[in-house]
């Protein structure tokens, strides 16, 4: 019954507060001791529900695993099995949070609040904040459904705590924030669902944000990565079905095409490449989701792709044969759908290019690397390619 509730929340309370008072004066005899109470704290909160609760569940959890974790470096055979119970308890009560904004919300107040409580210097948490990207990475190589909620839970804590470095102290932790978000949206997007779905574009329009915030302080160094977000996020923002988040894609292309000609002009042996796969993206985008009219200047945009990856093409470097085999392919499937002869035969020809550098490159390198070319293998059997949703082949990640 509530009342039976309400006195065990005040018991196991009253627990912490003795033992915090008893683990300051000795810690090496009360620590654990409090860091279970904690543990019983957070069942008996996690029964109460409301938002005040939910921030003292995260909180009351994170704490109890920052302690069990700090003991097991001091003593690993006696702590190693609390460890994994504290941090098992912690994702537990991260997962009820679910994916809304009042959960992430809970989580940041949490962070902050075990932080203090806990008195973590900038290196220690830090380091919490490594083992939770590492574990965030080891998880996410096992295709279970368990292990790949745990690695999102991660993710999350990741990005909540580069959230809270990030905010005191931008110029350092910026940079890390917007590459966790980048991160975790890579990750979301491998999960499929309609919810995560959703997430991806929040993460990628955020780490934008960050990224042109930092471009417009030090262009020299972050226009790169913004440029590189853009393209993420335009990638994403493609695979949607609506017409307002085509449009915006495209605009995301076109300001990442204008990023990186800048770039190029400056630097042309670093960023050529990177200008290249960027007309590549725009000039798909603007032939499938554009106006018919804007057909003529995506074929002068793949054009200029196919240029730029002849030039810079390189035997040794399979990447580049690689990426003109892909910029041939969307020029044959942009061209053949032009109806006059000339158009017609470029495109065979680019097509027939393309299959043939694919074909070399199949010994070469592992299956997911190699170049996709199936629209030039429809043009050279004669059959329709169809103009459909299917998206431009270079995407990028930042990993």
């Amino acid at each position: 019954d509530a009342a039976s509730r309400g006195e065990a929340l005040a018991h196991a309370k009253e627990a912490v507060s003795i033992r915090r008072r008893l683990a300051a004066d000795q810690p090496a005899v009360y620590l654990p001791d409090l860091a279970m109470s904690l543990n019983n704290l957070t069942n008996r909160l996690s029964e109460q529900g409301g938002v005040a609760s939910r921030v003292e569940v995260l909180t009351g959890a994170l704490e109890a695993f920052v302690i069990i974790r700090q003991l097991a470096k001091q003593q690993p055979t006696v702590f190693v099995h609390d460890t994994a119970g504290a941090l098992e308890n912690f994702i537990y009560h991260l997962s009820n949070q679910g994916n809304s904004a009042p959960g992430s919300e809970a989580l940041g107040f949490a962070l902050e609040i075990a932080f203090v409580e806990r008195g973590l210097a900038d290196g220690e948490v830090l380091d919490l904040l490594e083992y939770f990207r590492t574990l965030a990475s080891n998880l996410s190589r096992h295709k279970t459904e368990t292990s790949q909620l745990k690695a999102c839970l991660c993710n999350r804590v990741v990005v909540a705590i580069n959230r809270k470095l990030a905010a005191e102290q931008p110029a350092a932790y910026l940079p890390d924030l917007a590459m966790s978000l980048d991160n975790f949206a890579n990750f979301l997007c491998e999960q499929g669902d309609e919810t995560s779905t959703k997430e991806v574009a929040k993460c990628k329009e955020e780490a934008v944000s960050i990224y042109r915030r930092l471009a417009n302080e030090q262009p020299a160094e972050y226009l790169p990565d913004l440029a590189t977000s853009l393209n993420n996020l335009a990638s994403h923002l493609s695979e949607q079905g609506d017409a307002a988040s085509r449009r915006e894609a495209l605009a995301c292309a076109k300001e990442a095409v204008d990023i990186r000609r800048k770039l190029a002009t400056e630097q042309p042996d670093a960023y050529l490449p990177d200008l290249a796969m960027s007309l590549n993206n725009l000039a798909y985008y603007m032939f499938k989701y554009g106006k018919a009219a804007a057909v003529m200047e995506a074929i002068e945009h793949a054009r200029e792709a196919v240029g730029i990856c002849r030039a810079v093409l390189n035997s040794d470097d399979l990447e580049s044969s690689s990426n003109l085999a892909t910029a041939l392919d969307s020029l044959a499937e942009i061209l053949s759908s032009q109806s006059d002869e000339t158009a017609i035969a470029e495109s065979k020809r680019c097509a027939l290019e393309a299959v043939e550098i694919a074909g070399s490159l199949v010994q070469a390198l592992p299956a997911d690397a190699c170049p996709n070319v199936d629209a030039s293998r429809k043009i050279l059997a004669g059959r329709p390619v169809s103009v459909s949703n299917d998206q431009p082949h270079h995407r990028e990640h930042d990993q």
